[in-house]
């Protein structure tokens, strides 16, 4: 996933997609239904600096970052796996021992259920993916493509990220 920091106005429509898709929807084996309002899978997060009259606000849209070596992954053995494309899951059955999982994200990206008690986070809508989809709903969702996947080995993600000058967010 690329977030183009410089292309998000904020309209929160990946947000708005993700409730849509996982709100009152269970995609067991991927997870159980997301929380209406206590839950956020993906969030931009609003960023203001200067001061009246010259004010200036940008928006840095966080989520899960499907890491390739995942810290939530080491902190509780067997509750987390990762697929051949990436895409890092919670496993459901052993989720309710999610504290630790919370706890152990970088990015703070992992949820309590407090429904459920399961520990959620972002499955880059991994049901989706197995359907055919080519993109989560959060990126086919944004109008301005703030948000874009790139499926590449990692020279050619290297490439990428020289020509376009890209840096890590985190």
């Amino acid at each position: 996933m690329i977030v183009d920091v410089a292309k998000c106005v904020g309209c929160f429509n990946c947000l708005m997609a993700c409730k849509d898709e996982h709100v009152d929807n269970d995609w067991k084996p991927y997870t159980g239904p997301q929380q209406r309002h206590a839950q956020k899978w993906i969030e931009p997060l609003r960023h203001e600096r200067g001061k009246a009259p010259y004010t200036d606000v940008s928006f840095v849209t966080r989520l899960c970052m499907h890491c390739s070596n995942p810290a939530c992954a080491a902190a509780e053995p067997g509750a987390i796996r990762q697929r051949d494309d990436g895409v890092v899951l919670v496993d459901t059955e052993e989720a309710k021992r999610g504290e630790k999982l919370k706890d152990a994200c970088p990015y703070g990206m992992i949820s309590l259920n407090g429904d459920t008690g399961e520990a959620q986070k972002c499955t880059f809508c991994a049901h989706l993916l197995d359907e055919g989809w080519t993109e989560p709903r959060c990126v086919q969702a944004c109008p301005l493509r703030a948000l874009s996947v790139v499926r590449c080995t990692d020279e050619e993600y290297d490439r990428i990220v020289e020509a376009q000058g890209l840096k890590p967010l985190y």
